[in-house]
């Protein structure tokens, strides 16, 4: 087939019968610009040659005013009548931002940040069909357009790789004829139209209306001009790093094998089972758990178990901790890098954590690894433009201060609101010592607790992240609790809220349900559940209270006449870059705005760093 022959692909039967209309001629795109001016809404959705947001090209674009019918616009087809894009981007333009008109959209953000790269600025953004029903129920398995729309309206809708096949025989779509994508195409603009009433019910049943309206769709755009703006990296520095890296891997094999006395494939578990268990001897920390071939397993947690129990494992956790950073950051990351930008572009999901936090994918900039002093110089290789440095802003300790608030425990409280280390009050509280007796040790007790209670955590569980015995840690959750009444008050109610009415909400009202607290089921699933009910509720006023953080400080940066941009959301942190010379000024704002997102009976406090680079930062007074 000839790379200009499109194809002509056989429509599946949609239930729907959407009358499909095909905007190929000046005359027609004058009067579909017409009608828009008139709408009251506009669903829109954009065909493009990949997923990839920031590289794909525009193939069509869809829109639809009312159910039952819909426009198609092909401008990027290999053959047939295409409009020149310009064309079509000026005839949408004042349609698609005039104020008075809401767009609505299935992930939204992908197709605004389609028409944002070839200059059309969709707003306002009224609806998102995915972001609703997350909301609605976060762990949802219809959160693609398809799976919504049959159960939800009851239709089949064409899936796409009914139109360009899948695996080494997958065309693009700009090869697919236009009378075959256009029905596709104009399906999904339709349907969307037709699913808002629906979910607009469920909403107002399960209070999600204004988390949707005043938290999920003002932040699309906000994200999209993150993903769009990117983030430098020095790839001098990450070439370098790979070659220290490789070389380092390298001595470690030899001393591996000096250690064992012969050579062997350090990633092979058969092989690795064998050096272990058979040369070694070592006794396999659970003599239950054989891989399909017979072999002991040598997975990570079996390797932790043996940590210490010779030189040969040890060796082996840092090699396969260095070869994941090679190949996870070091390598991949510079192969991110856009060429067009020069910047590598994360994509944020708003659905991608039933918690509601924010996920990063493709490439993951939030899970690089900062326990390790490896895992940390990756860091060092993202860094500002000329004339310009990084800005981190952060919260500090949020969660235990949402706990603090939610349980009204006086002690916890009173010790943020002096300003003291609320781990170090905590081991003095629990040991009855006074706040200068506290060793690093009784800290490091407190703070596992403090932290591990947010999820759930049993007195087993402390025994696992500390060097307590069970009787210790089970005494240490008892004084805990009788020294911080209203945390375990707190903790206890959540539990029963839980099991009662199925769900837990955030401060702001964000749903998490666990249906397993009601039924009969494994008590296993309903231990698991019980934990993440505790947390949900912490986690997710966490996520909410950084989300209206993120929606305040363009605005706020904008009135301040501030050219700062922010760049990367990793959890508790924001990074920005900005000029160096708006550095001190910026910091003050964004700190400021980030402590005032929302009303806590305490503050919330954050903490302020910069440098050229994300790994050299220095902290701001």
């Amino acid at each position: 087939m000839f790379v200009n022959e499109p194809q002509v692909v056989p429509i599946a039967a949609q239930s729907s019968n959407i009358e499909v209309i095909i905007v190929d001629t000046q005359d027609k795109l004058d009067g579909l610009e017409k009608e828009l001016s008139k709408a009251g809404l506009i669903s829109f959705d954009t065909e493009t040659t990949s997923t990839e947001e920031m590289q794909a090209g525009i193939v069509g674009i869809s829109l639809a005013v009312k159910a039952g019918q819909a426009y198609y616009i092909p401008v990027g087809h290999t053959s047939g009548n295409n409009l020149p894009i310009k064309n079509v981007i000026a005839a949408l333009t004042p349609s698609m931002t005039n104020p008075k008109i809401g767009k609505v959209a299935h992930n939204a953000k992908y197709d605004y940040i389609m028409l944002a790269r070839y200059g059309l600025v969709t707003t306002p953004l009224t609806f998102d069909t995915m972001l609703a029903e997350f909301i609605i129920d976060p762990s949802s398995r219809n959160l693609g357009l398809k799976n919504l729309v049959l159960a939800r309206l009851g239709e089949e809708m064409t899936h796409i790789e009914e139109l360009i096949g899948k695996g080494k025989n997958q065309l693009s779509m700009a090869d697919i004829s236009i009378e075959s994508v256009a029905p596709y195409a104009a399906a999904d603009a339709e349907t969307v139209l037709r699913l808002i009433p629906i979910l607009e019910k469920d909403l107002v049943r399960q209070n999600g209306t204004k988390l949707l309206a005043e938290i999920e769709m003002p932040l699309v755009p906000v994200l999209a001009e993150m993903e769009m703006t990117g983030i430098m990296l020095d790839l001098p520095f990450f070439k370098k790093m790979s070659q220290e890296l490789t070389l380092r891997m390298a001595e470690i094999e030899k001393r591996v094998f000096e250690s064992v006395g012969k050579p062997f494939n350090l990633n092979s578990t058969q092989q690795l089972s064998d050096v272990l268990f058979t040369h070694l001897r070592l006794d396999p920390p659970d003599k239950g758990r054989k891989t399909a071939s017979g072999h002991y397993s040598t997975s990570a947690d079996v390797l932790e178990m043996l940590r210490g129990k010779h030189p040969v494992v040890d060796m082996i956790l840092e090699n396969r901790e260095l070869s994941k950073i090679r190949s996870t950051y070091v390598d991949s990351l510079p192969v991110a890098v856009d060429a067009q930008t020069g910047r590598v572009h994360t994509s944020y999901s708003q659905t991608g954590a039933v918690t509601g936090r924010i996920s990063s994918s493709n490439p993951n900039l939030q899970n690089i690894p900062i326990r390790t002093e490896e895992g940390r110089r990756v860091r060092n290789g993202f860094i500002a433009e000329k004339g310009s440095v990084l800005l981190s802003v952060d919260y500090s300790q949020i969660e235990l201060r949402i706990v603090a608030h939610m349980a009204e425990d006086e002690t916890m409280l009173a010790a943020f609101k002096a300003g003291e280390d609320i781990h170090a009050t905590t081991a003095a509280a629990v040991y009855g010592i006074d706040l200068g007796s506290v060793t690093k040790e009784m800290r490091r007790h407190a703070k596992a607790i403090n932290f591990g209670l947010i999820y759930g955590m049993s007195a087993f569980g402390l025994t696992r992240t500390t060097d307590l015995t069970l009787a210790e840690s089970e005494r240490f959750v008892k004084t805990y609790f009788e020294k911080f009444p209203g945390v375990k008050k707190y903790l206890d109610g959540i539990r029963q809220l839980a099991a009662q009415q199925g769900y837990v909400e955030t401060l702001l009202g964000r749903r998490r349900y666990f249906p397993a607290l009601q039924g009969k089921l494994n008590q296993q699933l309903k231990n698991r559940e019980e934990r993440e009910a505790i947390n949900a509720p912490i986690q997710g006023t966490a996520a909410d209270i950084m989300k209206i953080a993120m929606l305040k400080i363009p605005p706020v940066l904008k009135a301040a006449g501030l050219k700062a941009k922010m760049l990367l959301q990793v959890h508790d942190e924001l990074v920005l870059e900005c000029p160096k010379e708006e550095m001190e000024q910026t910091a003050r704002l964004v700190q400021e705005t980030m402590s005032n997102a929302y009303p806590l009976s305490i503050p919330l406090s954050t903490e302020a760093r910069s440098g050229q680079s994300w790994g050299g930062m220095q902290v701001l007074d």
